[in-house]
């Protein structure tokens, strides 16, 4: 089950990542953690800024904008266009790994 958490810890292990994409995703309902440790040392150790494109992803987007702010996170809720992102696109799909 994809949540906030592993979203986060996903990102740590990509230090180059610049734009993320999780638009039109379904994102339940607890999704967001209340904690914010994970997501705030995840960007604090990077080097760069990172986008996360958040378009038409229902309910959560209210929550998203209240939640994560930080200096190196940029929110984008409007749809991804061909110019924003380098022709070297690669999409993955994770799976998060079960605690130990």
């Amino acid at each position: 089950m994809l949540n906030e958490a592993a979203l986060w810890q996903t990102v740590d292990c990509c230090p180059s990542l610049k734009i993320l994409n999780i638009s039109n995703m379904y994102l339940k309902k607890d999704f967001c953690d209340r904690n914010r440790c994970v997501m705030e040392k995840t960007l604090s150790n990077r080097s760069q800024d990172l986008t996360l494109n958040c378009h038409n992803i229902g309910e959560n987007e209210k929550l998203i904008r209240q939640l994560f702010k930080h200096p190196r996170l940029k929110l984008s809720f409007v749809p991804l266009k061909p110019h924003d992102v380098e022709m070297s696109l690669i999409q993955m799909h994770f799976k998060p790994l079960l605690p130990s």
